[in-house]
């Protein structure tokens, strides 16, 4: 993957420096880049949740079970 120029270097705020796999392909009008690290898990959980309607209780109730 080195050999593609596919491998980059992103600082994660949990573990530091790391080497992600980015696009295989890069194109000319779109290029894609890495810019953060993969999210610990659960680290967006809440706000998805809220996104899709659940309410404070429930999010506080599911916390407390360790559900996320």
């Amino acid at each position: 993957m080195q050999h593609l120029g596919i491998v980059k270097d992103v600082v994660s705020i949990h573990h530091g420096p790391q080497k992600m796999v980015g696009q295989p392909m890069q194109l000319t009008r779109t290029p894609s880049t890495v810019v953060r690290s993969a999210p610990k898990r659960g680290e967006h959980s809440e706000e998805i949740l809220k996104e899709i309607g659940l309410e404070a209780a429930e999010l506080s109730n599911l916390k407390e079970k360790g559900v996320y």
